[in-house]
């Protein structure tokens, strides 16, 4: 891999400069979907695909930027405001602008981003441009920033520059995942807990549904207006900063408060799923592959049911992947609306799983599903030939 970026960098900017690699992680989520953005838990680990950055220095004051997926370049002069469209660009050129105004100086740069993540599957892609970008910018402006402080920068600048609501789940997971753990982050202390995963008769695989979805879109902002209405009807009766601090027993006692099924429905998904966080940081930890398997279980029906976020597709795929070989449990992955499940599957099943599914699920739909095996890897780093 490192040949080829090298080779394709110098091809790309004419150059025989030798870039500097950096690599991002794609993210999986265990359990505790749409928590960040509630003040929840969520409990997300490092997938070992993600994407790589290969980065040199320019003698101007341009930033340029190449997708090798898109195969597509753009160029923007870091002394003006930048341009008002939107655009995949976007993602990188924020990430380094805000790095930027860290380092107060500007500094030209070449980008050339190379992708293994299925773009649009709910596996960060997004994220993980924009933290690597961010390191990379970090580097060559001689920032110091911790992964916290990488994740809160990256966070913003998704918020700010790119107009996508995240939360803290995608960038803490990518900057700050540890190899062999699942990070147990607490979305409104911030606080992490690095859990040690041990599973040595279970594993995690991502299906890519071939299905897309688009955060920005109204779905999305709807659940997360959804929340917020019910946080201003639950905190004059409850003392909660944030919907994920209300229990599923008092908001069971209030629920005539909020009136709206729906609303409420949202509710009970956010305070549910956290309870499950907690159980399911203890499963990985001590070992209890089928009590994880229930657990997940759980999620997808609150997903599916409370929260509303599957779609015919996902449903179809997840009864094929629960009937595939040596399959516990299969959950939506991601905020839903399309994108990928996630599987508990006996270890060594691995390739009947991934034949039976993309058999059954390609008869079924026509859609050619991707698998990805969910290992633990590490946060995002620049990349060092020892």
């Amino acid at each position: 891999m490192r040949q080829h970026l090298v080779d394709r960098y110098r091809k790309v900017f004419v150059s025989q400069d030798e870039p500097e690699l950096f690599f991002s992680p794609g993210r999986f989520n265990v359990i505790g979907e749409h928590l960040d953005y509630n003040g929840g838990q969520v409990l997300p680990g490092a997938l070992e695909a993600g994407t790589w950055i290969a980065a040199g220095l320019r003698p101007d004051e341009q930033l340029v930027i190449y997708s090798t997926y898109l195969n597509e370049t753009r160029q923007l002069d870091l002394r003006l405001p930048p341009p008002a469209e939107a655009g995949w660009w976007r993602y990188a050129a924020g990430a380094v602008l805000a790095v930027s105004n860290r380092a107060e100086r500007l500094q030209g740069m070449n980008l050339l981003l190379h992708s293994t993540l299925p773009v649009g599957a709910g596996l960060s892609s997004s994220a993980s441009v924009t933290v690597g970008c961010a390191l990379a910018a970090a580097h060559f402006l001689d920032v110091r920033l911790t992964c916290t402080e990488t994740a809160l920068l990256c966070k913003k600048s998704e918020n700010e520059f790119v107009g996508v609501p995240c939360g803290y789940l995608d960038p803490f997971a990518v900057a700050c995942c540890r190899k062999g753990h699942a990070l147990l982050l607490d979305c409104s202390l911030l606080h992490q807990e690095h859990i040690p995963v041990h599973l040595p008769d279970h594993e995690f695989v991502v299906v890519d549904s071939g299905t897309r979805r688009h955060l920005i879109e109204a779905p999305f902002r709807q659940r997360f207006d959804e929340c917020r209405w019910a946080l201003q009807v639950l905190e004059r009766l409850l003392p909660a900063q944030h919907l994920a601090d209300v229990s599923p027993q008092d908001l069971r006692r209030v629920r005539h408060w909020i009136g709206d099924d729906v609303v409420y429905r949202r509710a009970r998904h956010v305070v549910t799923e956290q309870w499950r966080v907690a159980a399911a940081a203890e499963c990985l930890r001590y070992g209890k592959g089928h009590e994880l398997a229930r657990l997940m279980r759980a999620s997808h029906a609150s997903l599916r049911d409370c929260f509303e976020v599957s779609t015919p597709e996902l449903e179809r795929l997840a009864s094929l992947m629960q009937a595939a070989p040596g399959c516990l449990a299969t959950r939506i992955s991601g905020a839903g609306f399309g994108g990928s499940m996630l599987s508990l599957i006996e270890r060594g099943m691995y390739e009947a799983f991934c034949e039976t599914v993309h058999h059954s699920y390609r008869q079924a739909t026509g859609l050619e599903p991707g698998f990805l095996r969910a290992s633990f890897g590490c946060g995002a780093y620049r990349y060092t030939n020892g």
